[in-house]
């Protein structure tokens, strides 16, 4: 179907969004579900955080996920990336700093190892 105005579009346009998951989680320590899409860290902002990865072999060549400090962390306490065994996130054993207000951080898995982008 062609770009254009009317019902068909509109119809046809609805049929094909996605939604993407979005959470927030206050917990020290955050296991990525396999719907997880963007998970909002609102733990205290005194809290270290640990978010532990699923093994890229499952997560698969292509999968995305977005990882953002919510509204009251203040930089205090890192939020940790933590990838499955001895995987790698741009080959370091985990990805730290990224702690603050509204601060994120989007990577990306090939399949065998995470990359930030």
């Amino acid at each position: 179907m062609g770009f254009g105005s009317g019902a068909g579009f509109a119809s046809s346009r609805q049929e094909d969004e996605e939604t993407l998951s979005i959470r927030s989680d206050n917990g020290s320590t955050i296991t990525v579900l396999p719907s997880d899409y963007c998970i909002i860290v609102t733990a205290a902002n005194t809290q270290a955080v640990t978010v532990n990865l699923e093994a890229a072999a499952v997560a698969g060549k292509g999968r995305i996920l977005q990882i953002k400090s919510g509204t009251n962390r203040s930089g205090q306490a890192d939020i940790t990336l933590n990838p499955s065994g001895s995987e790698t996130i741009d080959g370091a054993s985990s990805a730290t700093g990224f702690d603050g207000v509204f601060v994120g951080l989007t990577i990306i898995c090939d399949g065998t190892t995470w990359w930030k982008i």
